[in-house]
């Protein structure tokens, strides 16, 4: 996967955007998230969470 192809489909997905910076010596792209992003954000870190817990509940079962 190359970064040119993930930021093509994040910005496909409407996750992030295109906007212009003000103070920039080269030319430049650069991208913030989408409200549409940020929920996605959240989603995904709240599922990350959830599989650390369940992970470390088994390494602690492992151990007893």
């Amino acid at each position: 996967m190359s970064l040119c192809g993930a930021l093509g489909r994040l910005l496909e997905g409407a996750f992030i955007e295109r906007f212009e910076q003000e103070d920039t010596s080269r030319e430049k792209q650069a991208y913030r998230l989408t409200a549409t992003g940020l929920k996605l954000l959240r989603w995904e870190l709240e599922r990350l969470k959830q599989l650390t817990r369940a992970g470390a509940a088994r390494l602690r079962a492992r151990e007893a």
